[in-house]
């Protein structure tokens, strides 16, 4: 390659920054109301624009990126009414990996896109003199204008990311989301964008988010269909244990995530068929399981821990952001279906 990568993730560290949610970045996208037409019209833009871009980077002998699948709630766009109402679009972009962490991955590409948008200025894109970092606006018309937030992923994560960001429809995405990063969390492992993961150090699991140093970092699984299945099998393999595990009946039937027709039911009944299987196979109290006594206190301990991720989320101060009517009652609506969402999901273990 005419450049290296290395060269650019160095470049691109600083430039990096937390992903937030899609229109709050810029009060120019706050007049847009997204319907499915919007999107429609959006991923053409992209698509134009990705083309161009992928023209750019071949001439700096750099492999061409494609454009993915919509995620979050805009991932409905096809089947939706007409009338439906979407906060933002965030999109999926498949790029070949780099050396790095997720962040870095995201930064360099980011940077790459930045890059583009300054020397070329593609008609299609606003443009406010300063990095776009992942989020880039789109001007669809006269005072129309949509940010599309870029979710970079490899082509061997491409389907675990797509279906881990795409909710049930009609479902605030971080209610979704949440179910999975809540049960990383609450076990010191991390269920994000790079499957199922956990750090090890001097051969044994160390808290992913606030773990020392690692030796190395474990995929246990990246088969959303079976992940909670997988990590059953990943953590009574390091128990020690020998044979097969015992699998309780709701495991058994519910996996993990079924892709054909995402729902939070399911997600609730792989967690829960996950801590019966736990307790089964009398894995409670030790490793990664060490800070649980049993089923009932690993579901009353995820309960919390994702109920105070929910209330953080509402109480975001992005939503001070919110400069016109049209803004304002989407953060209005955004907190009420975090309400809801959060008042289901109980609903759903509890019953």
């Amino acid at each position: 390659m005419g450049r290296s990568y290395k060269a650019y993730i160095k470049m691109n560290i600083k430039h990096n920054k937390q992903i937030t949610e899609g229109g709050w970045d810029s009060t120019v996208t706050q007049g847009t109301v997204i319907h499915p037409s919007t999107v429609k019209l959006v991923l053409s833009h992209v698509e134009h624009f990705t083309q161009g871009l992928n023209q750019w980077l071949e001439q700096q002998d750099l492999p061409a990126i494609q454009v993915g699948h919509p995620t979050g709630s805009s991932a409905y766009y096809r089947v939706d009414p007409d009338d439906k109402v979407y906060g933002d679009v965030d999109l999926q972009m498949i790029a070949e990996p780099v050396d790095g962490t997720p962040s870095q991955f995201a930064a360099y590409y980011n940077r790459l896109v930045d890059q583009y948008i300054k020397q070329v200025r593609p008609v299609s894109v606003h443009y406010e003199d300063k990095p776009a970092a992942g989020h880039v606006i789109f001007k669809l018309g006269p005072d129309t204008y949509v940010q599309v937030d870029m979710i970079w992923t490899t082509p061997h994560l491409s389907n675990w990311m797509r279906y881990r960001m795409t909710p049930e429809n009609n479902i605030k995405g971080l209610i979704y989301g949440n179910l999975y990063s809540s049960l990383g969390e609450i076990m010191g492992l991390a269920i994000q964008h790079s499957g199922v993961q956990m750090k090890v150090k001097d051969g044994k699991p160390i808290n992913y988010q606030r773990g020392r140093k690692e030796d190395r970092i474990d995929t246990l699984t990246t088969d959303i269909s079976r992940f909670a299945y997988d990590l059953l099998l990943a953590l009574y393999e390091r128990s020690g244990q020998q044979g097969k595990p015992n699998v309780s009946k709701r495991l058994v039937a519910h996996p993990g995530l079924n892709t054909d027709n995402i729902r939070i039911l399911d997600l609730v009944q792989a967690i829960r068929g996950l801590a019966e299987s736990f307790e089964l196979n009398d894995m409670y109290g030790q490793g990664v399981l060490a800070g649980f006594v049993d089923s009932d206190d690993f579901i009353e301990k995820f309960l919390s821990h994702y109920a105070g991720k929910a209330q953080a989320a509402a109480d975001a101060t992005k939503f001070d952001k919110a400069a016109t009517p049209e803004a304002r009652a989407r953060a209005k609506e955004t907190k009420e279906k975090i309400a809801r969402g959060l008042d289901l999901v109980d609903q759903m273990f509890k019953s």
